[in-house]
Order: C-alpha cells, then structure tokens, then sequence
C-alpha cells in the first residue's frame, strides 16, 4: 500500500492541529501541555517569521508531525544557524 508524506510550512489556522500533535506527544511522556504558552509561542514564530518557521506533515491528508525551525545566532559558526526546537514526526514503512 502506498502512502503519500507531505510537509508543508504551517499557517495560523493551523494552530488547533498544533496544539493537538504538540499535546499527544507530551502526553506519551506523562507530561501536561500548558496550551496557553504554546499557543503564544506558536502564534510569536507564525507573526515573525525573522525567528524560525514551523512545518506539518500530513500522512494520506492526516496530520502526522511537525517540526519547529528557530533561527539563532553561534558564535563557533560566526553567524546565524537553523536550530531544530521541536520534531514529531511520523514513522513510514
């Protein structure tokens, strides 16, 4: 069977979809998700793309994972790197 992957970068009525992937995630680990703080951090990374970009996959048009880019500045490269800050993401056959 063939399953169709898609990434793409997230807008701001993806917030719900967020949120829920972010708090399935945290709930395998037994942690509580303050969805307030996340919803901020979300909706500060969607309104300043300067700082980073979030991305959702989507497996067969069901969200499956994201990923949360932030840009910061390292010194031990002299300028400015992409930084992984948060992955979920599905496993594919």
């Amino acid at each position: 069977m063939k399953t169709n992957l898609i990434t793409r970068k997230a807008i701001h009525t993806d917030l719900d979809i967020l949120l829920e992937l972010m708090n399935e995630f945290y709930s395998e680990a037994g942690f509580v998700l303050d969805y307030e703080i996340v919803r901020s951090s979300f909706n500060e990374l969607l309104n300043h793309a300067e700082f980073g970009s979030i991305f959702l996959m989507y497996l067969d048009s069901n969200p499956v994972g994201h990923a949360v880019i932030t840009i910061r500045y390292a010194m031990e490269y002299g300028g400015f790197v992409g930084y992984i800050e948060d992955w979920v993401s599905p496993i594919v056959d």
